[in-house]
């Protein structure tokens, strides 16, 4: 094994053996341990040091000691955002009166705040270990990543210190930004992806368009962006020998810096650096024991990074590319160029299911067609605007030569969409699931004198099985969307959801949990059932309706002459009211409608809220929206008795203006499942309520504890599971 390859293995050991300190190691120290490990050639220094460093890595990461003992208890923080603000959501740093700085994941904000601004919040502090969707598996990297964050709900913003606050580099792109505004007009947003790598000003739907295609790294600067510029800045220099390297590395280092950093940015950049060095001196350099430097030189400045699924991204198809590289040098070039593509897409594999859920088959045979076209657009816009920027009298010519660049890249995408979108999907792959791809993966490195039949039915066998394990065709879930309800039901291939949550401004939580679990299976229709018109259940259903999956919205009919109503009708969505007595249809399952009846506009709105329940082979599951205590009394005194709940969707959140225990000795549920917010202003779920379950045994779940609330079952047998966002 090389030596750069054997430290940086160490250098993992060493990161992922020493529990998180809240003591920061100096980054001199860690940078010159990472300097050592990559100079000596002795082996056993060589393991010293670089355990060593990754012992001062893990060291610098913080473990947030931010959190109340009150989980309703609002603090003050400093903050200093670290990431654009959008739909709300931005990543900061954190600062606390007492305690030290941590990285926190922000909601609540003004989506009008630039990245890098200082501020003082209030708010309320969430712990990030609870998953909001069952899609969320907790992989090494994702409970690394929680355990080194908080989430922090802000309420206001205290106090906004001074633009003058802002670096100097700040500064710089903020100049930059409104320069590519004035000059690119129209196409300012994909340029400022490709110089500032801010996606703030791009279409949502051109970005997930782009995803589809398995292009999404195209607009995520990488080190695909990195050669094509370095090579454009020193293929006119190339006479001129070394002088053209020392005019390439400036360049791309101001690049990297106006571009934010990014570990993709960096590493690239890194290997460049590494392999002018090389030319230099004289040495023979292999690109990718400069990949293995690189590494160890960044988990020794940013270990953080080691959280995001971009890092492990950017360096397993770099790897992969390097490897297919030395593989293929005689293979015929649109030979070699397929395989080169597929072995990146082969490596970076169990990353995209995991951030994405799903990977495009048709991606290697597109980027074959969108990379040629990406390359000369990119050198063209990025030179043009360097020529305007520094010669005046062109800036019209450029201007045009920048607009032609964006619409040949806009048309390669829209060329290579033209097949269609062949997705392998997977929501998500649990650990048993893992433990048999690394099987596969060990099989594909059988020794080859074993015979290639038997290794070929063993791969497939397993393959089988990593889709077969732990399957269920039925699925209910209650996602942790904040104070609020949105529930999805699955009956095989056919969705219906029963509620949308609640709305914050411009942002509604659906956006990032049960919008989510819907791209991850490639939803394209399903009806929503809105129990209610208070915002907390129907906030979230305009962000639906915007992703044109809703075939039908279903209402109760004592709603219909509502203004709520009638702004869904205006959207031209067919719609559907509902009564006391009618089913709701989706696959070969049914929710039976229990109230309210037809006329029963005199009751509150909490009183109109429709009653629904799913009868399975397992046991009745009930949802009865936000009802308080006279629908009950009337349902209690009906002729028709309800069906006893072996789980029971605990109405209005858990307050205390319903679930009598007349409610419960008639139900006799099984479990007690509750949607609330966490440290919500109305003190839900009511201590007398959870008294009053304590009291019968129930056992309870609730969202601002456990995150989401799932339960799985199948048509072929087996038993009901019921899991939640805490689960393993």
């Amino acid at each position: 094994m090389n030596t750069n390859w054997l430290a940086l293995l160490l250098a993992f050991c060493g990161f992922a053996c020493l529990p998180a300190s809240i003591h920061p190691a100096g980054r001199l120290m860690a940078a010159s341990v990472a300097l050592l490990c990559i100079t000596f050639s002795g082996r056993r220094l060589l393991s010293l040091l670089a355990l060593l460093l990754g012992l001062c890595a893990a060291q610098r990461v913080q473990v947030p000691s931010l959190q109340p003992t009150d989980p309703s208890q609002e603090v003050v923080v400093a903050a200093q955002l670290t990431s654009p603000v959008r739909d709300g959501r931005a990543t900061a740093w954190l600062r606390g009166a007492a305690g030290p700085v941590c990285r926190a994941r922000l909601r609540g904000l003004d989506d009008q705040l630039e990245r890098g601004a200082r501020l003082h919040l209030r708010g309320r502090l969430q712990d990030l270990r609870r998953r909001p969707t069952p899609d969320r598996r907790d992989s090494g990297r994702t409970a690394l990543a929680r355990r080194l964050s908080a989430g922090f709900v802000v309420r206001e913003v205290v106090a906004e210190l001074e633009s003058g606050s802002a670096s100097a580099l700040d500064h710089w792109r903020r100049s930059w930004s409104a320069h590519l505004e004035e000059r690119a007009g129209a196409g300012a947003g994909l340029w400022r992806v490709l110089v500032l790598a801010d996606r703030a000003g791009l279409d949502e739907r051109a970005v997930q368009r782009v995803r589809d295609l398995g292009m999404a790294h195209l607009l995520a600067l990488s080190g695909m962006h990195t050669p094509i510029l370095a090579g454009a800045l020193i293929w006119p220099l190339r006479r001129r020998g070394r002088r053209a390297l020392v005019f390439a590395l400036p360049a791309l280092l101001a690049w990297v810096l106006l571009a934010g950093g990014g570990a993709s940015l960096v590493r690239a950049t890194s290997m460049v650096g590494w392999w002018v060095f090389a030319r230099f001196t004289g040495r023979n350099c292999d690109v990718r024991d400069a990949l293995a430097a690189t590494a160890l030189v960044e988990i020794t400045l940013r270990p953080q990074l080691l959280c995001g699924v971009g890092w492990w991204l950017s360096y397993a198809a770099t790897l992969a590319v390097l490897q297919a590289c030395t593989r293929v040098g005689s293979w015929p070039r649109p030979i070699a160029a397929i395989a080169i593509s597929l072995a990146a897409q082969a490596a970076t594999l169990p990353w995209i299911l995991d951030a994405f859920g799903f990977v495009n088959l048709l991606a290697p045979a597109a980027l074959l067609l969108v990379a040629p076209v990406f390359a000369v657009a990119l050198v063209a816009g990025l030179g043009a605007l360097a020529l305007g920027a520094m010669f005046a009298v062109l800036q019209p010519w450029c201007d045009v030569l920048m607009a032609l660049a964006g619409h040949a890249f806009g048309a390669s995408l829209a060329l290579a969409s033209l097949p269609g979108r062949q997705a392998f999907t997977h929501p998500g792959l649990d650990g048993g699931s893992w433990s048999v791809a690394l099987l596969v993966c060990a099989l594909g490195l059988w020794p080859a004198r074993l015979r290639v039949r038997w290794r070929i039915i063993a791969m497939a066998s397993l393959l089988v099985a990593v889709h077969v394990q732990g399957s269920s065709d039925h699925e209910w879930v209650m996602f942790d969307v904040g104070q609020g309800d949105a529930l999805v039901l699955r009956c095989r291939d056919q969705y219906l959801v029963v509620d949308t949550g609640p709305r914050w401004d411009e942002a509604a939580p659906v956006q990032w949990t049960l919008l989510d679990y819907l791209q991850r299976r490639r939803v394209k229709r399903l009806r929503v059932v809105i129990t209610h018109g208070h915002l907390d259940h129907s906030g979230g259903l305009a962000a639906l309706l915007a992703n044109g999956v809703v075939d039908e919205v279903l209402v109760a009919a004592a709603d219909s002459t509502r203004p709520w109503v009638a702004r869904i009708r205006a959207t031209q969505v067919p719609l559907r009211y509902l009564s006391a007595g009618d089913s709701v249809e989706f696959g070969h399952c049914q929710a039976d409608v229990h109230w309210p009846p037809a006329r029963a506009q005199q009751h509150s709105t909490n009183d109109r809220s429709l009653l629904l329940s799913v009868a399975t082979a397992h046991g009745t599951f009930l949802m009865p929206g936000d009802l308080e205590r006279l629908p009950e009394q009337i349902l209690l005194q009906g002729t028709d008795p309800l069906p006893r709940a072996r789980w029971l969707k605990v109405a209005h959140h858990g307050g205390n203006t319903g679930t009598t225990n007349e409610w419960l000795e008639q139900l006799e549920p099984g479990a007690a499942l509750i949607s609330c917010g966490a440290g919500n202003r109305y003190g839900h779920p009511a201590p007398i309520l959870l008294e009053r379950l304590g009291q019968r045994s129930i056992p309870v779940q609730r969202t601002d504890l456990v995150g989401y609330i799932r339960l799985r079952w199948s048509t072929n047998g087996g038993v009901a599971q019921l899991d939640n966002g805490l689960s393993p």
